[in-house]
């Protein structure tokens, strides 16, 4: 039960990163000035790949 628990807790971690980074590109949210390169390369590649 513990390590249920703990599992479900990490997955939920990973899928909460993915989400916050989602609201950062879509500008809900500043970005890290640390990562401005890093969402430059995202905004870029989402802006050439069609939905």
């Amino acid at each position: 039960m513990v390590m249920g628990g703990f599992a479900f807790s990490c997955f939920w971690s990973i899928h909460e990163m993915f989400q916050q980074e989602r609201r950062v590109l879509r500008g809900w949210f500043p970005e890290n000035p640390k990562r401005h390169d890093y969402y430059e390369a995202k905004y870029e590649k989402e802006k050439r790949s069609p939905k």
